[in-house]
């Protein structure tokens, strides 16, 4: 009987990464320069399910859904950055000089966020298309705290949460080359 090694030294893979919102779409925007790792999570919730008659042992497990999320403290404070972070908000341009720019941000309760639903890709510096991860539909978050002295950047930290896409079989993640499915 003949096994398949799950990995090689050839396979191990470091080193930091880029991240892509709306990958190959003309409004992609690339993040290469962070304040800190890019840190991608994914888990699979369960509940477990127990019955009377085996006390606190767990007789099955069942799936409750899937929680990916992308972390990245992004060196920059970009307009266009900000305007994908938050739900509520209004870019102005000043009618004399279009390069002037102003966001504001809205309190407004109850948006619903998944119409700010933007696909989002990670890929490995030096790696291949089999090493990508990507969230077809994800929102995007903001949670701006900063200290304004010397050596700090300013970083915007985002929080990326995936969301099911649901025109694409509720398919949350994608392993590999996500431009084939």
């Amino acid at each position: 009987m003949s096994s398949t090694n799950a990995a090689s030294l050839e396979d191990i893979q470091m080193g930091p990464c880029i991240v892509r919102i709306d990958p190959d779409l003309p409004t992609e925007l690339v993040i290469n320069l962070t304040d800190d790792d890019i840190k991608f999570n994914c888990k699979e919730e369960t509940i477990d399910v127990t019955v009377s008659q085996y006390g606190k042992t767990v007789v099955a497990k069942v799936s409750n859904g899937i929680v990916a999320t992308i972390e990245a403290s992004i060196a920059s404070s970009k307009i266009v950055i900000l305007d994908m972070a938050y739900s509520s908000t209004e870019t102005v341009t000043d009618t004399t000089d279009p390069t002037k720019k102003a966001l504001l941000l809205k309190s407004k309760v109850g948006k619903n966020l998944f119409k700010r639903a933007r696909p989002v890709r990670i890929e490995p510096l030096g790696g291949t298309e089999e090493d990508w991860v990507t969230f077809p539909k994800a929102i995007i978050e903001a949670d701006i705290k900063r200290a304004y002295q010397v050596g700090k950047i300013h970083a915007t930290p985002l929080m990326i949460t995936a969301i099911p896409d649901i025109l694409n079989d509720d398919t949350t993640v994608i392993f590999g080359d996500g431009t084939i499915v």
